[in-house]
């Protein structure tokens, strides 16, 4: 029964269905309802279903559950629909011209959890969940979608003339030398990608998805954004992916030729310093790598 109304629900969601932002959310990014739960972070969407008069009180409250529930499906396609997979698509595009994204978005669909439900207001409320991040996530369907099978490329090379000129900071011996790297792009309007680039002001691509593994992109994502208090804090207390020496580096601009404002630049000398530092500390290669937005 859970499939055939998964199905209904997906034959509507691809017909012209008007967007429903969600109410239940701990943060708000790029069109995704996103809560922090044990198992990682979920995409979150409600459901209300309306409980019909004359029709005795169980039959009327499953009646409910199950129209709370076509409709939290629904939203959460509507969801999936607008998430950006890298600067230039979201995942409709892919939706619009693969029926094999529209069967693993189904397959999403399916899965879903509730995360609560319960009579309210006179109705039945529920809000789903499904994974951003995983098996069976989102990301697994979007970087799929956008990467089909790759494998990693190794990060740029710093130029011997910028080995040359550079002159190390003492943060940078501290222990082993850098943990990670944090760009700090607060203020700027990023937007949440699944697929984010770093580039430098000559158009240099010092760290994106065609530099991380397949698997690892999927269940962790390229990069971790920080953009809430708990993120950033976790970020000054070293608890963060970045480690307790980050490299931060202050972005110069958001790409401004990207459709949606996902990845960013930095300057040459930044970029060389990283590429620098990375070869000692293996941070990119290790993918501790931090978004600040």
């Amino acid at each position: 029964m859970k499939k055939i109304l998964t199905a209904a629900v997906l034959s509507l969601a691809f017909s012209f269905v008007p967007a429903i932002i969600p109410t239940h959310s701990a943060l708000f990014v790029s069109g995704m309802n996103i809560v922090h739960a044990e198992n990682g972070e979920q995409i979150t969407a409600d459901g209300f279903g309306s409980m019909p008069a004359n029709v005795p009180v169980p039959r009327a409250k499953m009646m409910a559950r199950r129209a709370a529930i076509m409709d939290a499906q629904r939203n959460l396609i509507e969801i999936i629909k607008g998430t950006q997979v890298d600067a230039e698509s979201t995942m409709n595009n892919f939706l619009l011209t693969s029926d094999l994204v529209k069967t693993k978005v189904s397959g999403v669909i399916t899965g879903a959890r509730i995360i609560s439900e319960g009579i309210e207001d006179g109705g039945y409320h529920v809000v789903l969940g499904v994974n951003e991040y995983g098996a069976g996530s989102v990301a697994e369907v979007a970087i799929d979608a956008k990467m089909g099978d790759y494998q990693p490329e190794p990060v740029a090379k710093p130029s011997e003339t910028a080995k040359k000129n550079y002159t190390p900071a003492p943060q940078a011996n501290i222990g082993s030398g850098y943990t990670g790297l944090v760009i700090d792009a607060k203020g700027s309007g990023l937007v949440r990608t699944f697929c984010p680039v770093i580039y430098d002001t000559n158009g240099r691509s010092i760290y994106g998805v065609h530099n991380v593994d397949k698997d690892y992109a999927i269940s962790h994502g390229i990069v971790e954004y920080a953009g809430d208090a708990g993120t950033l804090q976790a970020v000054e207390l070293g608890t963060s992916r970045a480690g307790g020496n980050p490299l931060i580096i202050k972005i110069v601009s958001l790409r401004e030729r990207a459709t949606n404002k996902c990845d960013v630049i930095i300057s040459a000398e930044d970029a060389d310093k990283i590429l620098i530092e990375n070869q000692s500390s293996g941070m990119l290669t290790k993918y501790a790598v931090v978004f600040e937005n």
